[in-house]
């Protein structure tokens, strides 16, 4: 599922927007190796750790991405200074609006920019980056729900799981019986 979804990143916001989405749909089950040490140090398989399956985690890259992914002039965090300094921010902005409408009409945009967006590149790959990132997490987070089953949607918040002191009952995990069998084996038998 991931690949075509990193095939779609990858057309919007080119090879680092395909990276991420990659790498957020995949990566985010190293989490699991929390659990793996916890079960191996307490002896127990109560517990529902996997500090990175966290809807909460999804929404601060989204957020991320998206004031990355933002025209700088947007950025209500670029600085301040009274009026005068609005003024000439804005004076530089149409400056820089009409030197970037020349350069769009030479068909000059700058390298690195995924998408022809025009802007600093590396403000751009990093935006596309955790733009992919964030959809990759929503993507996993999304097939673990329907593929895993848990009570209900808490089971995938870090405040909710919190809250219960990440005891797998009281987070949505009490019906599955096989919870974290393979916590019992040695890594090199997960795969």
């Amino acid at each position: 599922m991931a690949v075509p979804l990193a095939w779609q990143a990858y057309r919007r916001w080119g090879a680092a927007g395909g990276a991420g989405m990659l790498a957020g749909s995949v990566l985010i089950d190293a989490d699991h190796l929390v659990d793996y040490a916890w079960t191996r140090w307490r002896g127990e398989r109560n517990h529902f750790i996997a500090p990175l399956h966290g809807w909460e985690v999804a929404l601060a890259l989204s957020a991320l991405a998206i004031w990355a992914l933002a025209p700088a002039s947007v950025h209500f965090l670029s600085g301040s200074g009274g009026e005068a300094a609005n003024s000439s921010r804005r004076k530089a902005t149409a400056a820089g609006t009409r030197a970037r409408e020349s350069r769009r009409h030479l068909g000059a945009a700058p390298p690195g920019t995924p998408s022809g967006r025009r802007g600093r590149p590396s403000r751009a790959i990093f935006g596309a980056l955790v733009a992919g990132a964030a959809a990759g997490w929503w993507l996993h987070l999304v097939q673990d729900l329907l593929t895993n089953r848990p009570q209900h949607a808490g089971a995938y918040s870090l405040v909710y799981r919190l809250w219960h002191r990440f005891r797998r009952e009281p987070a949505g995990w009490s019906t599955h019986t096989s919870f974290h069998q393979w916590s019992g084996e040695p890594w090199y038998r997960w795969f």
